[in-house]
């Protein structure tokens, strides 16, 4: 926000005079300075799977700057199929338990590894120790499905606008629709010339930029504004250009701008 709100609001912070500060990502990084002065009760990090990569910026300012005795992950993928990526996860929630990443691999290779050397595992063994995993992490782990909260969620309300297309709009679409490919001068004869008509590749996606604005192919809005004598860089070119497609659109325009005569204006 502007800088005379964020003062303002970090002297809320200095006085501890809230309950929740909502923040980003971005801002916990930005602000760590003021932020990490305040003794934290609770941080609930959500997308705690960004959190997997323990060398990443956000996990080391986190880890470093801000303490909380009590730390909550939320995110819709909380197992990681890579134990590297799931210690920093368990790193970051219990720090004294789970304090080296080399021991908690150690920890779950042991029953592979025969002479004590750490061992490059095979597909079947990794399994074997993610479902090991699975069953130490369900005391930290508190799971909802869809169907335990969906009961609880508003009905979903969907609301369809259907909008006319243009009349420049529909004669593009009706052109691309018949020859599949886009008339900038009225000329068919020769398909690869410049200003004539150029073939064009994947017909729908072509339709779908029609529908979205003719102005998408630089060639309609450049004709517009030859047709009204005028280059994209020249000041009413806009105005000019606006004024085009309420006319194609059959809508009625007036023109009001510095070029009148005052007595017209």
């Amino acid at each position: 926000g502007p800088p005379l709100v964020r003062r303002s609001l970090a002297n809320q912070i200095k006085s501890v005079r809230f309950n929740v500060l909502l923040t980003t990502y971005e801002y916990v990084m930005k602000d760590k300075g003021p932020l990490s002065k305040t003794k934290w009760k609770y941080m609930i990090i959500d997308e705690g799977h960004r959190m997997k990569n323990h060398h990443c910026k956000l996990t080391q300012i986190l880890n470093q700057y801000y303490e909380a005795p009590h730390r909550l992950l939320l995110t819709g993928t909380p197992l990681q199929n890579n134990l590297p990526e799931l210690w920093a996860l368990l790193n970051f929630l219990l720090p004294t338990i789970f304090q080296s990443c080399n021991n908690f691999e150690q920890w779950f290779n042991a029953p592979f590894a025969m002479t004590g050397e750490k061992v490059e595992l095979n597909e079947e063994e990794k399994i074997l120790i993610i479902r090991r995993l699975h069953k130490v992490l369900r005391p930290f782990l508190l799971r909802r499905l869809k169907k335990e909260v969906e009961n609880q969620l508003p009905d979903k309300v969907e609301y369809v606008i259907k909008c006319d297309m243009s009349a420049l709009q529909r004669q593009m679409y009706v052109h691309m629709q018949k020859k599949g490919i886009l008339l900038t001068d009225g000329s068919e004869t020769n398909r690869k010339g410049k200003g004539g008509a150029r073939a064009l590749m994947n017909t729908i996606m072509q339709l779908r930029k029609i529908c979205n604005h003719p102005f998408m192919f630089e060639e309609i809005e450049d004709a517009i504004l030859e047709h009204q004598g005028l280059s994209g860089n020249t000041p009413n070119a806009s105005i000019a250009t606006t004024a085009d497609l309420y006319r194609a659109s059959d809508d009625t325009v007036d023109d009001y701008n510095g070029g009148l005569p005052p007595m017209e204006r």
